[in-house]
């Protein structure tokens, strides 16, 4: 048993080990041109700029290779920091160890994860003062997994500059910080994925896992039937999205931020839900969030209308709001999912 037990995990790791370049050598059956280490070079580039631009709650300089998911979910989740009176300080960032993950290709878009451990010191400042206010003052280590998608078919070039490197990747001009949707040279929509790489998701390394066939099998049948060119990973980004105009709504205690993204019956319910808190001096909420995945689930359908289902792994710290409006934060962190 103990042998068997030995060689199981053997198998294992060799798997593991020899999986990056399993996943190098299936993408350069379609682009000949890909390379982990020319990719993953590139992705150090963007992980760095990412940390120092959170840290300065700025995301001009990288807002040309996030998807509009990303970028509204990080919009968000700085206008409660700066609400809050705080900022998040990182330095000494240093990536330990970046392979790639997984790798699914669909009919309309390719999707690429890289398995990163990184370290770094992130502490919470005052915005107003520089004061330090939590956090260590240590470097600590994290596991994450990064995802980036771009459209299908295309193909990789040798020392070709691009989004990440503030180049446009169809004309190689240079970028400005205020030119985020398309270039002004050739008018092509830059985190579309059109024509290169764009950071899609972020999903913390306790909660990842890749892609399971039962997932691939309901993506694709909902394709085959109802809508050849949906994608997942569109799904889960607008779900992100969603879940952090929740928050924020939650927070401000007012439907204004979930208009646009949630149906009238939903917002006047959560509106009343509010109001009626609000003026008993009772209003409390989940702050803080930080989320670990979002996941598809199923669909289902009824006559006039399809569901998405999506999970959310989230968690938080229990705030409340007196009559005054000040606002109590009370610990109680939890892990959720919705």
């Amino acid at each position: 048993q103990w042998r068997r037990e030995k060689q199981a995990k053997q198998r294992a790791y060799r798997a593991r080990k020899e999986r990056p370049r399993q996943l190098e050598l299936s993408i350069q059956a379609s682009d000949p041109g890909f390379t982990a280490a020319d990719f993953l070079k590139r992705f150090s580039v963007a992980f760095v700029r990412i940390q120092n631009a959170w840290s300065r709650q700025d995301l001009r300089q990288v807002q040309h290779f996030v998807s509009d998911g990303i970028y509204e979910r990080f919009t968000l989740q700085i206008l409660e920091q700066r609400d809050m009176g705080y900022r998040d300080h990182m330095d000494q960032i240093r990536i330990h160890s970046a392979v790639l993950a997984a790798s699914m290709t669909s009919s309309e878009f390719d999707v690429l994860t890289v398995e990163v451990t990184a370290s770094a010191i992130d502490y919470r400042v005052s915005i107003d003062s520089g004061e330090y206010l939590s956090g260590s003052r240590s470097p600590e280590q994290f596991t994450e997994y990064w995802s980036f998608v771009r459209r299908s078919g295309l193909r990789s070039a040798a020392n070709r500059l691009g989004l990440i490197e503030g180049k446009c990747p169809n004309c190689g001009d240079s970028l400005k910080i205020n030119q985020v949707q398309e270039c002004p040279a050739c008018s092509s929509l830059l985190r579309s994925g059109e024509y290169d790489w764009v950071l899609s998701e972020i999903t913390q390394g306790c909660v990842w896992g890749p892609d399971s066939e039962q997932k691939r099998l309901i993506a694709r049948r909902y394709r085959e039937l109802h809508d050849p060119g949906f994608n997942v990973q569109h799904i889960e980004d607008r779900a992100s999205v969603i879940f952090w105009r929740k928050a924020m709504a939650d927070r401000l205690g007012d439907n204004k931020p979930l208009l646009k993204v949630a149906t009238n019956e939903f917002c006047e319910s959560i509106g009343n839900q509010q109001k009626k808190a609000t003026k008993a001096g009772k209003r409390v909420y989940r702050g803080g969030c930080s989320v670990g995945s979002i996941e598809l689930i199923d669909f289902a359908r009824d006559q006039t209308r399809d569901f998405a289902l999506v999970e959310v792994r989230w968690s938080s710290n229990k705030h409340s709001v007196d009559t005054s409006g000040r606002v109590k934060d009370h610990g109680d962190w939890k892990r959720q999912k919705s």
